[in-house]
């Protein structure tokens, strides 16, 4: 491994040499191959370690994304424009990379502490900005420089789901963790964003069932979890089947505030091309009212994140997408539960439950944020792997996951 280290060395000195050109058009490009750099940089400096625990099963995830990944670049030799699609593909492939790589430098505590405390800058940062702007008596809503309250109360959820996982015994820090996490919870109400309260609540029901499962005896957890599981699937079908008196009753509209028409306009167009997509960074020219493939421009209209991997991918790419999903809240749940893991470790589950339930009306699972998340939570899946087959003794330049 130190025999390629001299070669990311200049790597990362090659891309700072770049960037300080400051080529605009390839600027995005590079900061973040810095940062990509920089983190192989440091893992490959790191010491070594011995394990010799199988990591086949907890490696799958994030072998499963890094093949969306190799999707994602293919795509560009059947897409409208090669250059674009092969540009935008490069871009969403360093975000995994940089997930995964991330994972190996930060044990769990530390992920989510950060995640909590991004989340809860931009939450400060946007209250500054609308209160500058006259926010509350200009009757609008708290979003700052945002374009809209969905993408703004989505982050903010995601820093309420991480700061959850910091809770400990400690009253101190509890409290530490609860005030942000107040916040962050009180912005979001003032935004009123369905999809993120319903995700939202989701992740409280994974946190429930997480804390009711380890409890029992091990030998009842197998029988309980698929009992919840089956509870999980029952509530679904109602909520789809009852849809319609369920959307009137919060008061929307009974198709899902619009989505299930744009839903079938893009399965319409998925079936044209089933199997390949029409590439990756393209979309339908929903918001122009026309059939047309036009860039996505980070802006996905089909509210699912499902259905637009799979109308820029292809079906098979979109069930690759949920099954290294499901694959990983399947390894995640499994290692919250056991008796010896502490609570922290429900962090990845009940993280991915929150991702999972909001891209079923909402896209965030392709864009920039999504694939950094799944290359992290992925990437710490393995690692907690890896570091419990390492002897105590031997833990000291890899920190523990659960403490």
């Amino acid at each position: 491994m130190h025999g390629v280290l001299p070669i990311f060395r200049a790597l990362l000195v090659a891309s700072m040499f770049v960037m300080s050109v400051r080529m605009w058009y390839v600027q995005e490009h590079i900061v973040f191959l810095v940062i990509f750099f920089a983190l192989v940089v440091s893992i490959l400096a790191k010491p070594a370690q011995q394990s010799v625990v199988s990591l086949k099963l907890t490696l799958i995830p994030a072998g499963l994304l890094v093949l969306l990944g190799i999707v994602m670049i293919l795509s560009s030799f059947w897409a409208p424009q090669i250059h674009s699609t092969l540009a935008y593909a490069g871009f969403s492939v360093l975000q995994i990379l940089i997930g995964l790589a991330l994972s190996q430098l930060v044990n769990m505590r530390e992920a989510f502490a950060g995640l909590a405390l991004g989340a809860f800058g931009v939450s400060l940062y946007s209250l500054a900005v609308s209160f500058a702007q006259g926010f509350p008596s200009n009757g609008a809503m708290p979003m700052g420089l945002f374009a809209n309250q969905s993408d703004l109360s989505h982050i903010l959820g995601i820093g309420v789901v991480a700061a959850a996982t910091l809770i400990s015994r400690s009253v101190a820090q509890s409290l530490l963790v609860a005030a942000p996490a107040g916040v962050l919870l009180w912005h979001i109400s003032t935004l009123g964003y369905l999809t993120t309260t319903v995700s939202l609540v989701a992740a409280a029901a994974m946190v429930a069932i997480i804390a009711v499962v380890k409890k029992i005896r091990p030998s009842v957890k197998p029988a309980a979890s698929l009992v919840f599981f089956l509870l999980g699937i029952f509530s679904l079908a109602v909520l789809w089947i009852f849809r319609q008196p369920l959307q009137i009753l919060v008061g929307k509209t009974p198709d899902f505030s619009g989505r299930v028409p744009i839903w079938e306009r893009f399965w319409g167009n998925i079936q044209e091309k089933p199997f390949t997509g029409v590439g990756w960074g393209w979309t339908r020219d929903e918001f122009g009212g026309t059939d047309r493939i036009v860039p996505h421009q980070e802006i996905f209209p089909a509210h699912n994140g499902f259905i637009e991997t799979a109308f820029a991918l292809g079906i098979p790419a979109a069930i690759l997408l949920a099954f290294s999903l499901g694959f990983a809240l399947y390894i995640g749940y499994f290692n919250s539960i056991d008796s010896s893991a502490t609570w922290v470790t429900a962090g990845v589950p009940v993280l991915l439950t929150y991702l999972v339930v909001h891209d079923l009306g909402g896209t965030w699972l392709p864009r920039v944020l999504g694939l950094f998340l799944m290359g992290l939570l992925f990437g710490l899946i393995a690692r907690n792997a890896r570091d419990k087959a390492i002897p105590v003794e031997n833990r000291h330049t890899s920190p523990r996951l659960s403490h």
